[in-house]
């Protein structure tokens, strides 16, 4: 299997207080880790990762994508913590994406094994936080793995998340040639468009179960 350096974590650098999830769409910046193939085994890609977990899991920052996201990401960062976020997953589409696209689907739509820690650690363990999609569609999943973490829960009031959402994330997604363009740029766009099918639908399922799973788990006592 061929590998490249071992992790974005490494060479990730702080981002800007003003940046965006857009700024980051750049296909110049594409850097893949692995050429990853389905494992000879069980099928899945997930399996032929060869990551491993480097530094314990410190933060859970599980609040829906618009509720400060970004600006979580970067205050992590300039705290000295690597934390994974869309924008990290990004630039590397086709190994990042696509393992979350198989996790999206063994959760929602009963194809494979379930992720669990294992899982988790090949694909966030050179990170020590997490926030943003597609990592907050597994907020039970993520809570069971990392006992040790801290969780930080953003809320906004829902109205305001609904219009912010379709202002942005709806708008892109609404754009009618990304089936188009994913075809011509099978390196950025095709993965970007094809796990957007799956984590956006998957986010929306997700919204009243983690209210309700937040309220049911308050007594844990382990928000940051």
């Amino acid at each position: 299997m061929a590998s490249y350096d071992t992790s974005t974590a490494k060479t990730a650098k702080p981002t800007d207080q003003n940046t965006t999830l857009l700024d980051t769409f750049d296909p110049r910046k594409i850097r893949e880790l692995y050429n990853l193939k389905p494992h000879p085994e069980t099928g899945r890609l997930i399996d032929s990762h060869p990551g491993k977990r480097t530094k314990p899991m410190r933060v859970l920052c599980l609040g829906q994508s618009r509720t400060g996201t970004m600006a979580i990401f970067t205050a992590l960062q300039r705290l000295g913590y690597t934390p994974y976020h869309m924008s990290v997953a990004i630039g590397s589409p086709k190994t990042s994406l696509g393992l979350w696209c198989e996790a999206l689907d063994a959760k929602f739509n009963g194809k494979g094994k379930p992720w669990g820690r294992e899982e988790f650690d090949k694909i966030l363990g050179d990170y020590d936080a997490v926030a943003d999609v597609p990592a907050i569609c597994f907020v039970e999943e993520l809570v069971a793995a990392y006992p040790e973490a801290k969780v930080v829960v953003t809320q906004r009031d829902v109205d305001s998340w609904l219009r912010s959402m379709d202002s942005t994330a709806g708008r892109i997604l609404r754009w009618p040639l990304w089936e188009t363009l994913g075809k011509w740029d099978p390196a950025l766009a095709g993965p970007f468009w094809e796990h957007a099918l799956k984590v956006m639908p998957a986010n929306f399922r997700t919204l009243n179960d983690f209210f309700s799973y937040f309220s049911r788990t308050s007594g844990l006592h382990r928000p940051l």
